[in-house]
């Protein structure tokens, strides 16, 4: 640095010797005025070469001391300058920002009024008329015969066709009417029963892949209940392609656990549908001298033997004269039908028509009495030749 004593001034500087007390010749410091062993004072005691020290030697000495001590300050100015702005370039801290929270205020929302439905009127279904049925008369036939086999009477035959007499001969065209939908005629029941509810089925026909389950499922009652509506066993559930069954199409009311039954007051019970008719199919004909002739109808539930409950079959068979009506009671869902039954090879019209109905069997052996408690169902006709 500019400031430090150059190499020459050093080396000029004199080599003193050391000073020492005249008193006790203890070896003291330069500048010192008392000597510290003996207390002798040392003002006056001037060596030679203090003496002969030059004046502006002294003050060589003193520069050189503050020239060192500036170079030194300067030093650490310029470090901490240069630190300083080392430190500077450094990119400040940046602000904590304290959030200020805020109250959101609760909405409150208004009802909206809910529109009150316009009920829509629902609408009356037409019925579309039916066309009559056209029957071709064929030999042996009669009004009457025709009218039983359709379920009407001579006088409605004929005033449909608008005939003025009975005479029909074969080949002619008659006009069978539809069969309307309202109700038949109410049965006449025995005043003693209780008028019973209706329970409505519905015809189900077997298809294939078809199990007891699945159909009861179908329909959304239970096993049981289609069981003890064909006359099941409760361990019964074979069933085949093409078999009709009777679905139950009402809910049963359960019965009061503990009710009391009074003596003498038979209880209430619904009335059973009419069975389907099954085999032989209507309107066939069947040949052969000695035919096995079996009528088949579906169950319309459990009959019951104590009230002697049982299917009637109503056949109409035709003869010389008359057509004769005979009734046979059973509790199977088939009657197989007596050869000594069928029309004599003398008869021309050779038609059977039977029906099944569910009645209650009373009276005597000699006189049965007979009280309707099914409903009545279509019948069916079908011919024997032999």
């Amino acid at each position: 640095m500019e400031n430090l004593p150059a190499e020459e001034d050093l080396r000029a500087l004199p080599d003193r010797p050391p000073r020492h007390c005249p008193a006790c010749n203890a070896r003291v410091a330069e500048g010192a005025t008392v000597c510290l062993m003996c207390g002798e004072s040392l003002e006056d005691a001037e060596t030679p070469a203090e003496t002969d020290t030059p004046k502006h030697h002294k003050r060589r000495l003193s520069l050189i001391q503050i020239g060192a001590l500036l170079g030194i300050a300067f030093t650490i100015i310029v470090i901490a300058v240069i630190f300083g702005m080392r430190f500077s370039k450094e990119a400040p801290p940046l602000p904590t920002f304290t959030p200020t929270i805020t109250a959101t205020p609760t909405i409150t929302l208004t009802p909206t009024p809910t529109a009150t439905p316009t009920p829509i009127p629902t609408p009356t279904a037409t019925a579309t008329p039916v066309p009559p049925q056209v029957y071709t008369v064929q030999s042996g036939d009669a009004l009457l015969t025709i009218a039983l086999k359709f379920n009407l009477t001579v006088d409605e035959l004929k005033n449909f066709n608008n005939l003025s007499s009975d005479n029909i001969t074969a080949g002619d065209t008659l006009l069978i009417p539809a069969p309307t939908p309202t109700p038949g005629p109410t049965p006449t029941l025995d005043p003693a029963i209780p008028t019973p509810t209706l329970a409505p089925y519905l015809l189900y026909t077997v298809k294939t892949g078809d199990v007891l389950s699945t159909i009861a499922q179908q329909f959304g009652i239970s096993v049981v209940a289609i069981q003890a509506a064909n006359g099941f066993s409760s361990d019964s559930t074979m069933i085949q392609p093409g078999q009709v069954l009777q679905i139950p199409q009402f809910t049963p009311t359960p019965q009061a656990s503990g009710a009391v039954v009074v003596a003498g007051t038979p209880a209430p019970r619904p009335l059973y549908a009419a069975p389907a008719l099954l085999s032989p199919p209507n309107r066939a004909t069947i040949t052969g001298d000695n035919p096995n002739i079996t009528l088949q109808w579906t169950s319309v539930g459990l009959l019951h033997p104590e009230d002697n409950e049982y299917y009637r079959v109503e056949l109409t068979i035709p003869s010389t004269s008359e057509p004769i009506t005979e009734f046979y009671t059973t509790r199977s869902t088939s009657w197989r039908i007596p050869v000594s039954l069928l029309p004599a090879p003398e008869v021309k019209d050779r038609t059977i028509i039977w029906r099944v109905v569910v009645v209650r069997l009373g009276g005597t052996e000699t006189e049965p009495l007979y009280t309707l408690i099914g409903q009545r169902g279509s019948s069916r006709v079908f011919s024997w030749e032999p």
